[in-house]
């Protein structure tokens, strides 16, 4: 696995639906190196706070094997890095095959998987209405949210190796597709290992209570 990009974006205003909407989903791709810090990246400002950042979404990041999906689909080929929101683009980044609690050694940092991405109407404001949320869950592969173990320098030439968590398997793809999906007794299954798996996000544990 490789970096691709690195993306990060100031708070800005937009046009959507009539009213000017502050986000920071407008990222654009960097050529430096940056510091990533405990609840962000260097250089990059969420604006709502409330669902964006912190402890549990300290960083974003999405596969640009993914890109060619979008590509046909909203039939865009200048889709840049950074188009989803993501602070790390990488080569591949596949949800399948990546579990809640792996650890991404990159650089000096060290990331581990907290949480699939939910999809925001944030998306819209991003793809000027190309690409509704519901599309992007319809897809069912949204990225992955990391926490930071470790904070430290990253560039897009970092080396980047993979810890596996040994405790439990629970792909980032399978965890998704549950809590989206039809209430069945798989998805119950899958939820209630995820409610009581100790890495995934607190958030997205109080959000399938219901689910299970």
């Amino acid at each position: 696995m490789e970096l691709q990009s690195i993306n990060i974006s100031l708070v800005k205003e937009k046009m959507y639906n009539d009213k000017m909407v502050k986000t920071g989903i407008l990222k654009e791709s960097i050529n430096h190196s940056v510091h990533i810090f405990s609840d962000h990246v260097e250089g990059d400002q969420q604006a709502d706070l409330k669902n964006h950042g912190g402890e549990y979404k300290a960083v974003y990041g999405y596969s640009f094997h993914h890109y060619a999906y979008w590509k046909k689909l909203i039939n865009q080929d200048d889709i840049q890095f950074g188009y989803f929101g993501e602070n790390l683009t990488f080569d591949n980044l596949i949800e399948e095959d990546l579990h809640i609690g792996d650890q991404l050694h990159i650089g000096e940092a060290i990331l581990s998987i907290s949480q699939p991405r939910s999809p925001c109407y944030k998306l819209n404001i991003a793809s000027n209405n190309k690409i509704d949320p519901k599309l992007f869950i319809q897809y069912g592969k949204t990225g992955i949210y990391f926490k930071v173990l470790k904070e430290g320098q990253v560039n897009v030439d970092s080396k980047i190796t993979i810890q596996p968590y040994a405790k439990l398997k629970l792909s980032v793809f399978d965890l998704f597709q549950a809590t989206f999906g039809p209430k069945n007794e798989k998805n119950k299954d899958i939820l209630q290992i995820a409610f009581d798996h100790p890495e995934l996000a607190p958030a997205w544990k109080n959000s399938i209570k219901n689910k299970m």
